[in-house]
């Protein structure tokens, strides 16, 4: 027999207590380093390529993300699953300025955007029109094979003592088994299917919604809208709520890695750069202080270090372009900033792995810039060099960034073309499949294990479909252009989402710890600007997913 699906519910009671009950499970291909829960324990990824049982939790803790863990407040923490935390390298964001750089009918702002290559200033750069002037980044050369390989084998013995499964379109017709069956072929624990769309009810926020993060429990989000709005979603309720206001203007915020508090960075009622912490008690509630420190230009973007406790503070100064980066930690505040001149304005930053060639282990932290130009920084934390990185003369403008969770490369966007580009050291390019001159994508969000992400972007085309490209990177170690699959929302100008061109997909964020595929999107509201509507939230899911079940 053989089982076709990882989640189904006869392997989720079974199957994984089986792996995890042996010194090893045997695995045909996994990330080096990376880590995996399977029921109560710890799996490591050897350098073979193969899981080993690393740890079995003890009796008051919880496996959660790929470690043993305590409540991370009230509660059972969210009954984690078997994913590593969605840190805010997943979490990305677009252009820092999102009615300013990301939203066409914003039309006055606009005309300070320039595509790199292009010779002449853009006066109305709509980014309907720059893909074709990238025509030289062919996405041919940068394919690269990559395995999706199964991770966990069971033998006939185990599988065949799951319970039945539960009815439904995805029940497997289990039979038992025969000595002439043979041993199971391995399972795929990676199985991704189409992905589905709600839209979340929405009466606590006008205008654009323009950032998503998730609490690492999952148990809910904030996000992010104009005038200062921060709101939240409980995970499988109808709609979002309002929390609180919070000075002018919010641009981006983290959530820590281990749960205690959030990071918000906007524009104060002075109107300049400040930080607000949001702390969050053991009901889940969040409240909010502002900090102390000086930050210098307009904000753009925060990212929280994977699994650590920094977080880097980005601003920028135009005339002279200057770029500030800024750590921040909980309990001292802000330390070290590195400032040095970009040209280009940032627009957001990712922090790496520590395998990139020739930073002998360093941690580091990548840089997009896509306002006024287009170039990418490496400052280097060891030795506070900031490096060029390479970034081609023939790129477009820079929009979102995200690291693979556990991996070796990073995804930045191309706000002015259909393009992305992939960091490993090297930059290569690739053009998304499936969507139209203008897609503009602006922000890309990895789910939490490194599997998959999401780039999400412009509605184009007719019919109008609001673009949403899948990386089905599984787990395979390294990048292939081979891997995208388009998932955009179709009938996109129809109820319920009666969006049109100058709609635009802001943010995206995976859940992290639900057993089920699914997260949030977030977007521009329809409406004219002069007169905005309400902005775009948007659950997603994973149709095959077993775990998975549309909302009330």
């Amino acid at each position: 027999m053989q089982l076709r699906r990882a989640r189904q519910i006869g392997w989720v009671l079974v199957a994984l207590a089986a792996a995890c009950s042996s010194p090893a499970a045997p695995a045909a291909k996994c990330l080096p380093g990376l880590q995996l829960c399977q029921g109560n324990h710890v799996l490591l990824c050897l350098e073979t390529g193969d899981f080993a049982v690393k740890q079995a939790c003890g009796a008051d803790q919880t496996c959660q993300s790929g470690e043993c863990q305590g409540q991370l407040f009230g509660g059972d923490g969210g009954s984690l699953d078997a994913t590593a935390k969605d840190g805010a390298t997943s979490d990305t964001k677009p252009a820092a300025d999102v009615a300013d750089a990301a939203t066409a009918k914003d039309t006055k702002a606009e005309t300070s955007q320039v595509d790199a290559k292009d010779a002449d200033t853009d006066t109305a750069p709509d980014r309907k029109v720059d893909g074709a002037a990238d025509a030289a980044d062919s996405a041919n050369a940068d394919a690269a094979d990559g395995e999706v390989a199964d991770a966990v084998a069971v033998d006939d013995a185990t599988a065949d003592a799951e319970p039945a499964d539960a009815a439904g379109p995805d029940a497997l017709a289990d039979t038992p088994d025969t000595a002439a069956d043979g041993p199971d072929t391995a399972l795929d624990p990676f199985a991704p299917g189409i992905l589905m769309y709600e839209r979340l009810g929405n009466l606590a926020a006008k205008d654009d919604l323009r950032r998503v993060a998730w609490h690492p429990s999952g148990k809910f989000a904030l996000l992010l809208g104009t005038q200062g709005q921060v709101l939240r979603w409980d995970a499988g309720q109808p709609s979002i709520a309002a929390v609180t206001k919070l000075g002018k203007d919010v641009v981006d915020l983290a959530a820590d890695p281990a749960g205690a508090f959030y990071l918000v960075l906007g524009k104060n009622t002075a109107g300049t750069a400040q930080l607000w912490r949001g702390a969050v008690d053991a009901a889940g509630q969040v409240v909010f202080t502002a900090q102390t420190g000086t930050l210098t230009g307009e904000p753009v973007a925060v990212a929280a270090e994977p699994g650590g406790v920094r977080i880097v503070v980005a601003t920028r100064q135009a005339n002279p372009g200057i770029t500030y980066l800024s750590l921040w930690q909980d309990g001292s505040g802000l330390g070290k900033t590195k400032a040095f001149s970009s040209g280009a304005g940032i627009t957001d930053l990712m922090w790496t792995g520590k395998g990139l060639p020739g930073l002998a282990g360093s941690q580091a932290v990548i840089t997009a810039h896509g306002v006024n130009g287009a170039d990418s920084r490496t400052w280097v934390l060891d030795s506070d060099d900031v490096l060029g990185n390479g970034w081609s003369p023939g790129f477009g403008n820079a929009g979102g960034a995200g690291w693979r969770p556990a991996g070796e490369f990073g995804v930045v966007t191309g706000w002015s073309s259909n393009v992305v580009y992939v960091f490993d050291g090297a930059w290569q390019s690739t053009y998304l499949p499936g969507v139209n001159n203008g897609a503009s994508p602006q922000a890309v969000g990895w789910k939490g294990d490194g599997t998959r992400a999401l780039v999400v972007g412009r509605a184009t085309g007719s019919p109008l479909a609001a673009t949403v490209i899948e990386l089905q990177a599984g787990l395979a170690t390294s990048y292939s252009a081979q891997d995208w699959v388009n998932q955009s929302i179709g009938g996109f100008d129809k109820a319920p989402w009666v969006g049109n061109f100058n709609t635009f997909l802001l943010d995206v964020a995976w859940r992290p710890g639900g057993l089920c595929d699914e997260g949030i999107i977030v977007g521009s509201d329809t409406g004219a600007s002069g007169s905005p509507t309400y902005g775009l939230a948007i659950r997603f899911y994973d149709s095959a997913d077993p775990a998975c079940a549309p909302g009330p």
